[in-house]
């Protein structure tokens, strides 16, 4: 499946809309930590992106139980790799794929900390849940023989 930047870019927009906020670009110290913490969530749009860039080994299939503390199920997806106290794809400082950084990072915002910022949904939450939706069985599945 070729996943081009431009449809990225669009299913990116209509994410943002929907949960009310813009993408950003800050690389203020409390972004950069946020690259420390834990890698940024990707859809299943932006895994096929990267892989078909040729970021494959930056990924490992993983489980998402953070949502467990708001009544969510564990849910099963490919994320980027956290090592040695990062993202792998955080380096010098700033995030190395900027340009093609997955949705989670784009709609992070510093400024702003909980759901009720957010229309209720926040970045995490909405892009977790698009790894459960039967719409993109097909896709994930796909994710999944390409990482295993």
């Amino acid at each position: 499946m070729n996943i081009t930047d431009k449809k990225v870019a669009e299913i990116n927009a209509t994410v943002a809309e929907y949960i009310g906020t813009e993408e950003t670009q800050c690389q203020c110290e409390k972004c950069q930590n946020m690259c420390k913490t834990a890698p940024c969530l990707c859809t299943p749009f932006d895994v096929i992106n990267l892989i078909e860039k040729g970021y494959k080994d930056s990924f490992i299939p993983t489980v998402w139980a953070a949502g467990l503390q708001v009544g969510l199920p564990v849910i099963d997806m490919v994320q980027l790799k956290y090592e040695h106290g990062k993202c792998v794809m955080f380096k010098d400082g700033k995030c190395s794929i900027n340009e093609h950084k997955p949705l989670e990072g784009r709609l992070a915002d510093c400024k702003k900390s909980s759901a009720e910022d957010y229309n209720g949904k926040t970045p995490a939450v909405t892009v977790a849940m698009m790894w459960t939706s039967p719409v993109f069985n097909l896709l994930i599945n796909d994710i999944f023989k390409k990482i295993i």
